[in-house]
């Protein structure tokens, strides 16, 4: 199931601070109204697939138990009731 609804406002600013070994902060500004946000954390330069890695209503959201030695994009998509 796909987390991209195409009726929300897409968050911005995505920043990743905090970083360690095998986590990082990762924060975002929400333009809309949304609450819950899927996040997609995936390898450096692989394309998302619209489909969120965790949901979550914390922003910023830490992400923990990534596999050291590795580099991560992430994407953030806004749940709203639109």
């Amino acid at each position: 199931m796909a987390d991209i609804n195409v009726n929300c406002t897409e968050p911005s600013a995505l920043t990743a601070t905090g970083l360690t070994e095998t986590s990082a902060i990762l924060s975002w500004t929400e333009n809309g109204s949304a609450t819950t946000w899927g996040i997609e954390i995936v390898p450096a330069g692989t394309a998302p697939t619209g489909t969120a890695t965790v949901t979550t209503t914390a922003n910023p959201y830490t992400a923990t138990s990534l596999p050291s030695g590795e580099d991560y994009d992430f994407y953030v998509y806004a749940h709203c009731n639109a």
